[in-house]
């Protein structure tokens, strides 16, 4: 009798064993092996507006109504992006003149300050579920804006990018120098980071691919990247799905300095 109580107790002891541990949270064990991802979110899309609204609007509306920026900021930043062109591609705008929306053009290339269509209802996504073991996930409107180069006609790119024998880049790709402004009001403004091409943006035109590769920096979390893609499929009647997945990784000192914050 002994042998079979003993089992019975074995049995019911791992039972309240399993439904203990199933009854608590999943909580990961261990540190990431690289701790450039301590701090990671993501920015998503996905919407199906009109074909006219997946176009970024070509002028200065950004900086003076997201960002607020006087016209001696804006000035800042437009030398500042200049000077990335120029020091990393290559691609020189520095005896240009704007016309009346901003847009400078060489000619090889064509630089345009956009913002990108709050109808595509770009946000950002924080989700706790592996550290709650809920699903909870929290949504922040992404603002996006900056400028871009696009490109005439085939051509290759120099600067430290390309070095000195270059690169080639094609008549559907682009280089970027922007903002994201997201309203999580960090000491009472919204946390801004600014992204730059680290590589050029490239369009896959069969398919609708656009491949995202920036690196990012911020006052508040320091140095970082982006990597993600954005998809554009037509769905008739003039109407485009926007389908934009860009992970945003930092490392684990969120307080490191950066010259480049603004505001």
């Amino acid at each position: 009798m002994k042998a079979p109580l003993m089992s019975l107790l074995l049995s019911l002891l791992c039972m309240i064993a399993l439904t203990a541990a199933a009854a608590r949270p999943f909580r990961p064990r261990g540190r990431c092996p690289n701790n450039w991802f301590h701090i990671q979110f993501v920015s998503i899309a996905e919407n199906v507006v009109p074909a006219s609204e997946t176009a970024p609007t070509p002028d200065f509306s950004f900086f003076t109504d997201v960002l607020k920026l006087s016209q001696a900021q804006i000035e800042k930043v437009t030398n500042d992006a200049m000077k990335f062109f120029k020091d990393k591609y290559g691609v020189d705008f520095t005896d240009t003149e704007p016309n009346d929306l901003g847009v400078r053009e060489t000619e090889d290339a064509m630089l345009i300050p956009f913002q990108l269509s709050p109808k595509i209802e770009y946000q950002v996504t924080f989700n706790t579920f592996i550290l709650t073991g809920r699903p909870y996930s929290k949504c922040y409107e992404n603002r996006d804006g900056g400028f871009a180069v696009s490109f005439k006609r085939e051509q290759k790119l120099f600067g430290t990018y390309g070095g000195s024998e270059g690169k080639p880049i094609g008549t559907n790709d682009a280089i970027v120098y922007g903002f994201y402004s997201i309203p999580l009001r960090i000491h009472r403004k919204p946390l801004v980071i600014r992204y730059t091409s680290g590589s050029p943006a490239r369009l896959e035109t069969n398919d609708g691919f656009l491949i995202i590769n920036c690196d990012l920096f911020s006052k508040f979390l320091g140095h970082g990247t982006a990597r993600g893609v954005s998809v554009f499929t037509p769905e008739g009647n003039g109407m485009i799905r926007t389908s934009i997945r860009n992970v945003f990784t930092f490392p684990a000192q969120p307080r490191q300095l950066s010259s480049y914050y603004y505001f």
